[in-house]
């Protein structure tokens, strides 16, 4: 269940040179290197609220401090969403007050400045004292958590996260242990574990790139699914229309347009018997064939041509998805076949079921894996001229 937006507004710069910095080991595309407070970055904050998105959790491969608009940032969230929770991830090196701030995590590798400073490299040295004092005394409402990597030569053992607690029980609201990202360049030298009992202390992994599943505002302002910037995840949903649908395109749009939905986009796909397959969930290979063989009656009878509606509408994820599924569910009703023997195609004694159309299944919760597989395929906008031949056809019944 998609609820929470990660947001990246600074990409590079930072007051630290970190050893154990995830982002020298992931994989970063160049992108604007300051996310711009724009009339964009309103829109997307307008859309995550319609979507009933509340938490924030502002980072990045950057100080989010040192952002010269940060205070922007925050209050251009809690204006749009009063109720939102916004966590922020900081090196603690710009004493900055930022009010709206529901939750500090503080990076620290140990409690003694020399070592600390060996992982962080700061380029302003403030004791950590004095910035565990100054958070605390000017985010008096906010948690206040220390975020702590299992490193060696910092707190790399239960006896220094005991001593690092007593000493600062009273400041500190929770202690948050957190895993070496699985391919940072010091993971095999540095990475160590012990067992922690105590009812302050968190602990976090810090997964694979491949098993992040967190939505992504870049400082570019868009909008991607991990942190590899590879696969985009828009917070829309999409109706498919398979090739045995253009004979009702009329019919099709006018219940689109009797719907509470509206159509943001519209493309066509010219080559579905290749890219089809990539809007299924593989179970096995015999699901696998099941689908290729109706595929290929599609292409067989009605031929090779697809479109797809971007849709979009006043709800939250969920409710969207379930929106769209009851779209899909009214335009078989209306426009379908049966269960009956005319629902049914036989070819070299192989017999499909003819749909009309795909989208988003949200039981299956398969929303982002399919959109995110539109992005890939081979396609383009509807032109005009396009549009003017699909509204040429007209109702037909087997």
């Amino acid at each position: 269940m998609l609820d929470k937006c990660y947001i990246i507004p600074v990409q590079n710069t930072c007051t630290c040179d970190c050893t154990f910095c995830i982002s020298k080991s992931r994989n970063y595309d160049k992108k604007d290197e300051f996310l711009k407070v724009d009339n964009k970055f309103i829109e997307n904050i307008q859309l995550l609220k319609k979507r009933n998105i509340r938490k924030f959790e502002i980072t990045g491969g950057g100080e989010p401090l040192i952002h010269p608009d940060f205070e922007v940032i925050v209050s251009t969230i809690k204006r749009i969403i009063p109720d939102s929770y916004i966590k922020i991830y900081t090196n603690g090196f710009i004493l900055k007050t930022i009010e709206g701030i529901d939750e500090v995590n503080l990076s620290l590798v140990s409690n003694n400045d020399e070592i600390n400073n060996t992982f962080m490299n700061p380029k302003n040295n403030i004791p950590f004292n004095q910035r565990i004092m100054y958070f605390r005394k000017n985010y008096p409402l906010s948690k206040l958590r220390l975020s702590i990597p299992l490193i060696k030569g910092g707190i790399d053992n239960i006896e220094k996260l005991d001593a690092l607690i007593k000493n600062t029980n009273q400041i500190v609201d929770e202690y948050v242990v957190r895993t070496l990202y699985p391919h940072s360049l010091i993971y095999n030298d540095s990475y160590v574990e012990f067992p922690i009992n105590n009812k302050k202390v968190i602990y976090e992994k810090d997964n694979d790139v491949s098993d992040f599943d967190g939505l992504i505002l870049w400082s570019d302002n868009k909008f991607y699914k991990d942190f590899n910037l590879d696969k985009k995840r828009y917070l829309y949903g999409y109706l498919l229309l398979k090739p045995d649908s253009s004979i009702y395109i009329n019919e099709i749009e006018k219940i689109i347009k009797d719907s509470n939905l509206k159509v943001i986009k519209r493309y066509l796909i010219n080559n579905f018997d290749m890219k089809a397959l990539q809007f299924y969930q593989e179970k096995d290979n015999n699901y696998k064939l099941i689908i290729q063989n109706h595929i290929n009656n599609l292409v067989y009878l009605f031929g090779n041509n697809a479109v797809i509606y971007i849709l979009d509408g006043n709800y939250s994820y969920q409710e969207l998805l379930e929106e769209i599924y009851n779209l899909k569910l009214e335009i078989r009703k209306q426009l379908g076949f049966t269960e009956k023997e005319h629902g049914y195609i036989l070819k070299n004694d192989n017999i499909s079921h003819v749909n009309l159309c795909h989208c988003p299944d949200p039981i299956m919760s398969l929303f982002e894996r399919d959109l995110s597989t539109i992005e890939e395929l081979s396609k383009r906008e509807i032109s005009r001229s396009d549009q003017k031949v699909l509204k040429k056809h007209r109702s037909y019944y087997l």
